[in-house]
């Protein structure tokens, strides 16, 4: 068969699909800082897990194809607990592997030390390519909260906080001094480009600024948003900085007593062809997110501030509803993905994952979902809304993929003890999901000014890292084939079934797949990822079928079967 016809079959089967898989891990549910992203056919998944050899907290990465298909997992382990905070995808050259650039904070098993951060470089496959912890001048400490990658100039930009002060390990720094910092890193071995502090000195208690996002404007350089907090306001703060380290430009909004705090931030082409950022904002005053345009080059507002509040969770009910990432589909409709959660108890104390889809001109309310809440994470101390936590706007809670037209929703699952990751899509809700209206409204707060930029010394040292593979663990929570706006919850069902079910496995031309259920189609996928062969039923109630896999060369392969219900069924064999 033909790969562009395969490609084209697949596609149709997976488009129409919807589905829930739970990640069995450690301690992830604990540390809330989950991330996941996108690359070509993947989603790669991020947390923070006990490392079982050393018993340390550590980055865990999971990759699966875009159709839930498991390929690889691994840990990595430091010298010291390292908590991943973000990462990202840089993607393959001719002469690079893609990679994962992760950034994490750590702190040593003294208690009188800081917490350092840490930049890495694994690839897909999890071998350690470069790794780096980094300090600051005054042996205070840096806490990262987000990283990207610029193919233009093969940099890493981390944002994050400085933190004026000295914490036992696994404490959080509410209520010392903080400062935002950006700083740029070389690929090449990681040395320091450029480095800022935001609206410094911090010398008083109330002096509690971030920097949380940062994207890059092709040809421009990165802009960065955050909060900068002084005399009980929290409010919303930009900068623009070029590829060589100068400051473009520095705008602080509010001082209306709402609390704003930059959440995510993303570039792209605005309606007048210029280059645009839109930045989404967490409003502690009316608890929602709101969002706007701006100018890529100065950091001018160019659309008043949007706000959506969920209908039947109007402002002033108790309920907060935070947004933390932003993307965009091809047509440049805007995705907005955070939680829902309720500090006063009106709803269960529990994060509610939500996605939003707005017109490309922020001012129009497409559609909205929740997804199922009845084993979504606990809150714990992840939302702090007097905007002292260094923690709040954190995880990049989900990504697009365009080439299914698809979203992977990642989130912590406390009952079952691991993390979710829920696709679908983007505009519908499917049976794990429920649909939600809104109501609109829009304003425009004061520009107050600029900030102090001050430089920001930072020191690298070597840290090294060892990485160990790791069994995948998953079990499928919700799939239905057919996405409707419906309420219902479905049963669980098992992503995998008996290996009786496959023979002969060594096999070496032929392999028969017996089932209970009836077959729809079955895809064959190597252990790259590759999609490389696919079988279809030829009849509805067909329970067994023959595969030829003479033109396979040999090696290890996953079989991913689809039943006549849409449930996916998955199982290893090896063609010798």
């Amino acid at each position: 068969m033909k790969k562009t016809l395969f490609v084209g079959v697949l596609l149709a089967s997976q488009l129409c699909s919807a589905q829930r898989i739970l990640e069995r891990t450690t301690n992830s549910w604990n540390v809330q800082d989950h991330s996941i992203e996108t690359y070509s056919d993947w989603v790669i998944s991020g947390c923070t897990d006990i490392h079982p050899a050393s018993a340390r907290m550590t980055p865990m990465f999971k990759r699966t194809i875009f159709n839930g298909v498991p390929i690889n997992s691994f840990w990595l382990d430091f010298s010291d607990e390292v908590y991943l905070m973000d990462f990202t995808v840089r993607p393959a050259t001719s002469t690079t592997v893609p990679s994962i650039i992760l950034v994490g904070m750590t702190a040593s098993n003294v208690a009188t030390l800081p917490y350092y951060m840490v930049v890495a470089e694994v690839d897909m496959n999890g071998t350690v390519l470069q790794s780096t912890r980094y300090l600051v001048a005054g042996n205070l400490s840096m806490i990262p909260q987000q990283v990207i990658f610029s193919q233009v100039t093969g940099q890493v930009v981390v944002v994050g906080t400085k933190a004026n002060g000295i914490f036992p390990p696994g404490a959080v720094p509410e209520p010392t001094p903080k400062s935002g910092f950006i700083v740029g890193f070389n690929i090449g071995g990681l040395g320091v480009a450029f480095s800022y502090e935001t609206n410094t000195p911090a010398t008083a208690a109330a002096d509690n600024d971030m920097l949380e996002s940062v994207c890059e404007i092709p040809g421009v350089g990165y802009f960065a948003t955050g909060s900068a907090n002084n005399n009980g306001e929290q409010n919303l703060y930009n900068m623009g900085i070029n590829y060589s380290g100068g400051l473009l430009h520095s705008n602080i909004y509010d001082n209306t007593n709402y609390h704003y705090m930059g959440a995510s931030v993303i570039s792209r082409v605005n309606a007048s062809g210029q280059q645009g950022a839109i930045v989404l904002a967490n409003n502690s005053s009316t608890s929602t997110f709101e969002i706007a345009g701006f100018n890529g080059s100065n950091g001018a507002i160019l659309t008043p501030f949007y706000r959506y509040p969920i209908a039947s969770l109007p402002v002033g009910s108790g309920i907060n509803v935070n947004g933390f990432r932003l993307m965009l589909d091809p047509s440049n409709q805007v995705f907005v993905g955070g939680y829902i959660h309720a500090p006063t108890g009106i709803l269960p104390n529990r994060l509610t994952p939500f996605l939003m889809v707005l017109s490309p001109n922020l001012a129009t309310f497409v559609s909205g979902k929740t997804y199922q809440s009845d084993n979504n994470s606990t809150l714990s101390n992840y939302f702090d809304e007097s905007g002292n936590s260094v923690y709040v706007n954190t995880p990049d809670v989900f990504t697009y993929v365009p080439k299914t037209k698809t979203t992977h929703m990642i989130n912590p699952n406390t009952i079952n003890q691991g993390y979710d990751v829920s696709k679908s899509s983007p505009y519908q809700a499917s049976q794990c999901e429920m649909k939600f209206p809104t109501n609109s409204s829009n304003n425009v707060p004061p520009n107050i000014g600029p900030a102090q930029q001050t430089f920001l010394q930072v020191s690298p040292t070597t840290y090294p890292a060892t990485t160990l593979n790791r069994p995948i663990n998953e079990t499928t929570l919700c799939i239905y084939a057919a996405l409707a706006p419906s309420n219902n919850t479905g049963s669980a069902a098992s992503s995998v079934f008996s290996t009786h079910a496959i023979s002969p496995n060594p096999a070496t031309d032929k392999i028969s797949v017996e089932m209970e259920e009836a077959i729809r189609e079955i895809s064959v996928i190597d252990m790259n990822g590759n999609s490389v062969l696919m079988v279809s039923s030829s009849e509805k109630s067909e329970t067994s079928m023959e595969i030829d896999i003479n033109e396979l060369v040999p090696g290890v392969y996953m079989l991913s079967i689809t039943d006549q219900e849409g449930i996916i069924h998955r199982e290893k064999f090896i063609k010798q």
